[in-house]
């Protein structure tokens, strides 16, 4: 029997279907959601010319995370 795995789901886009990942480890997973987590803090501080406070940046990281949901998986 394999050990738990870590489910992902990330709704990119409200009309479309989620990103669905699957990680053999917690590690893989969280860094996946971090690396999702920056490049939208990347992007939006482009958007803002390098300007973003802050607050902006965790109100960033706060909106993607509120897209995601994490869960342990038994295969």
């Amino acid at each position: 029997m394999r050990d738990v795995q870590y489910k992902v789901t990330y709704a990119i886009a409200a009309l479309a279907e989620p990103e669905v990942r699957i990680f053999d480890t917690h590690d893989e997973s969280t860094d996946w959601i971090d690396e999702r987590i920056q490049e939208q803090i990347d992007f939006a501080q482009d958007d803002a010319n390098g300007n973003l406070t802050v607050r902006e940046i965790c109100e960033v990281r706060d909106d993607v995370m509120s897209l995601m949901r994490f869960e342990e998986v038994w295969p």
